[in-house]
C-alpha cells in the first residue's frame, strides 16, 4: 500500500475531497482583514493632511500676529517715552564682554 506520512492514498484523496471551500473562507476572511488594513491607512492618512493644514493656519497665524506686534514705536524706550517717564527713556544695554567684578560688603 501507497503512505506518505502514515496516510494512505485513498484516505488523502477523502481528505482532499472534505476540504473543498476551505480556500475560499480563507481567501474571504483575509481579503476582510485587508481591506480593513487599507482604510484604516487612508484615514490614517487623511487625518495627518489634516492635521498638517491646521499647523500651517496656526503657524501662519502666529508670524503674522508677530509682524503686527513689532511695529515701529514698540520698543522699550518708545514705551517708556509713552508713559512719560520723568528723566527721559529709562533702558539699560548689556555688553556681553565686561568681566564680572567682585564687590566688598
Amino acid at each position: 500500500m501507497n503512505k506518505f506520512l502514515g496516510i494512505s492514498a485513498s484516505s488523502r484523496v477523502s481528505l482532499l475531497s472534505k476540504q473543498r471551500g476551505a480556500v475560499s473562507i480563507a481567501a474571504a476572511l483575509s481579503m476582510t482583514a485587508l481591506m480593513g488594513v487599507g482604510a484604516m491607512a487612508v484615514d490614517v492618512g487623511n487625518v495627518m493632511v489634516a492635521r498638517n493644514d491646521v499647523q500651517n493656519a496656526a503657524d501662519a497665524a502666529a508670524l503674522r500676529g508677530a509682524g503686527l506686534l513689532y511695529t515701529q514705536g514698540s520698543s522699550s524706550p518708545d514705551f517708556s517715552a509713552m508713559n512719560n517717564s520723568p528723566n527721559g527713556p529709562v533702558y539699560t544695554t548689556a555688553d556681553l564682554n565686561t568681566p564680572i567684578e567682585k564687590q566688598d560688603t
